[in-house]
């Protein structure tokens, strides 16, 4: 089986060309960081109440395990 990695594509061999897909896991990841650090700020600045933080940690928590089963 030949492979060749280049940076936009992803060629694999057996008679398939595929146009590499960024990986998604990566984007999920950086959406859950910012807001991650959008609750921070939040916490710093106290912008948010109580339930509105609890809501932000439930969402990232739900996207966090989202990721982990794939």
């Amino acid at each position: 089986m030949i492979e060749l990695s280049l940076s936009k594509y992803d060629i694999k061999g057996e008679g398939k060309m595929r146009v590499y897909e960024p990986d998604r896991d990566r984007s999920t990841f950086q959406a859950i960081l910012k807001e991650l650090y959008v609750l921070r700020q939040a916490i710093d600045h106290q912008a948010l109440s109580v339930d509105e933080r609890v809501k932000m940690i439930d969402k990232i928590r739900h996207e966090i395990q989202q990721v982990a089963q794939a």
